[in-house]
């Protein structure tokens, strides 16, 4: 490989020296239509995030000719190495030479090949991240990641409560994808990292995007934000339950699942009254201890109320293989090595199987703090933040209610994205009911069986209707009562039924 730039300097993240040189590329950019929605339409997809090689391959097909947006799409979305010429016209007014300088493009075998990923996200922000390479055992350990499950998985479920003077802490901040989402809805936003590479990458996002409100801060947890506080935190660290400490964005270098238990532990002392902590992550299921149970114990005494979601599990073997197959690759004999690696580990800390889902802490310094674990729904349709931050507000309602019996005079109505649907099955003269389920068409899309006799209460509540109004019709002895209101409890946590 020869050098324009070279190797080692490619080693180093892209800047500019010039800043009026980010207002230049992203005008260029404009003009070319490197936007995310001109790319999507050229390649014809709704979206360009995780394509498959196979993908790829018919996108490559699809950029063929000579256009500036086909040759950007080569170059920062395929990895293609490109004609100096064709690289030359496409980034117009600006020149190569400036390109290679800010470390963005370097020579490969005579011709052009980007040093980074550029990818244009859906509000038309516009990220720099390492590529992945095929052999994933040649990953740098610094290696910076783009847009991954895990980061639209947390930015979906964040809760945005715009506001003039909130402030926002993006924890493992990465490329910077969740603290540019969160600018949109705060006075100032604080991406931390421990990897250099991760805070300088941010660094130029944010200049790219014109954010002035991000500030980039190196440091590992919260050392780097001592004494300050903030109405939101955000955080997708390097969650990875696993012996090796070779990568930064996936190894945290803490046993087991401590990343995640020290965030739990440390994040209220930076939270302001009433906000919000999110963390996205692992937790090991230990043997002879309910996961639940652990967890709890990480929630005593934070000054704060904490949801756990649990969105799935996996026993131990099949989670060490899938993470093995993502990010070590090799030959077969080094991928059975790391496995028995992985598993002699997990016996040797008692882990039998790990989940992954959404921890929410949200402080609450003024009455004794509540503690809820449960499985998210099979399906989240749509941004579910309001839903998390309703989920929140709603066991704030049922722990005031159910003091002295008091959730039978509590006027509630239905929510509007709620469906009913009834399901029947052959009977020998026709149909015969089979079940009824209420599904909610929006946001935490759960799905609740539920009894015949409830759907008539429920039909009632347009206005407001207090469950005693219809005790006596619905649950005329103390069992059905019972049974009523555990059911009406979980209707209203899941948010089929709201306060009215």
């Amino acid at each position: 490989m020869s050098s324009g730039p070279g190797e080692e300097t490619a080693l180093r993240a892209p800047d500019w020296e010039d800043r009026d040189d980010f207002r230049r590329m992203r005008d260029m950019l404009d003009a070319t239509g490197y936007t995310h929605a001109g790319v999507c339409a050229l390649l014809q997809v709704p979206d360009i995030q995780g394509a498959s090689e196979a993908r790829q391959d018919l996108w490559r097909w699809r950029t063929r000719g000579d256009s500036p947006l086909e040759i950007l799409i080569r170059l920062f979305l395929l990895g293609l190495a490109v004609e100096e010429a064709a690289v030359r016209r496409a980034l117009l007014p600006m020149t190569l030479e400036q390109w290679q300088e800010a470390r963005l493009l370097q020579r490969s075998d005579g011709q052009i090949r980007a040093t980074v990923h550029l990818l244009p996200v859906q509000d038309e922000t516009r990220l720099i991240y390492d590529f992945a390479t095929r052999d994933r055992a040649q990953m740098r350990p610094d290696y910076v990641m783009g847009v991954g499950s895990s980061s639209r998985t947390l930015a979906n479920l964040t809760v945005r409560r715009p506001g003039t003077q909130t402030r926002t802490l993006d924890l493992g901040t990465g490329c910077g994808y969740q603290a540019f989402l969160a600018a949109a809805h705060s006075s100032a936003v604080v991406a931390a990292d421990r990897n250099p590479r991760a805070v300088a990458m941010t660094a130029f996002n944010a200049a790219l995007n014109g954010l002035d409100q991000v500030s980039c801060v190196e440091g590992d947890l919260f050392a780097p934000v001592a004494g300050q506080t903030f109405d939101l935190i955000v955080s997708n660290p390097p969650f990875v339950i696993s012996p090796s400490t070779h990568y930064i964005f996936r190894d945290s270098g803490l046993p087991g699942d401590q990343i995640c238990r020290q965030l739990v532990w440390e994040a209220p002392a930076f939270l302001a009254e009433g906000g919000y902590c999110q963390i996205l992550g692992n937790w090991a299921h230990l043997a002879g201890q309910d996961w639940r149970e652990r967890l709890a114990e990480w929630a005593t005494g934070s000054g704060c109320d904490v949801w756990v979601m649990r969105c799935e599990t996996h026993e131990a073997a099949v989670y060490a293989m899938t993470w093995i197959e993502h990010t070590e690759g090799g030959d077969r004999r080094h991928t059975a090595a790391q496995f028995d690696a992985w598993m002699d580990y997990y016996a040797e800390q008692g882990i039998e199987a790990v989940s992954a889902g959404l921890i929410t802490l949200r402080k609450t310094s003024d009455r004794p703090n509540w503690f809820q674990a449960d499985d998210a729904p099979a399906r989240m349709l749509g941004s579910c933040g309001d839903a998390v931050d309703r989920g929140f507000a709603a066991r704030d309602f049922l722990l005031e209610a159910g003091k002295e019996g008091r959730l039978w005079e509590q006027p509630l109505k239905i929510s509007p994205s709620v469906l009913l649907e009834t399901r029947f099955a052959p009977a020998s003269e026709g149909w015969a009911l089979y079940s009824t389920h209420l599904r909610l068409a929006e946001g935490l899309a759960y799905e609740q069986e539920i009894p015949p006799a409830l759907t008539a209460f429920i039909a009632q509540c347009r206005e407001g209707q207090r469950p005693a109004d219809l005790l006596d019709s619905l649950a005329p002895d103390a069992e059905t009562q019972a049974m009523f209101l555990d059911r009406l409890r979980l209707l209203i946590a899941r948010g089929f039924l709201l306060p009215a």
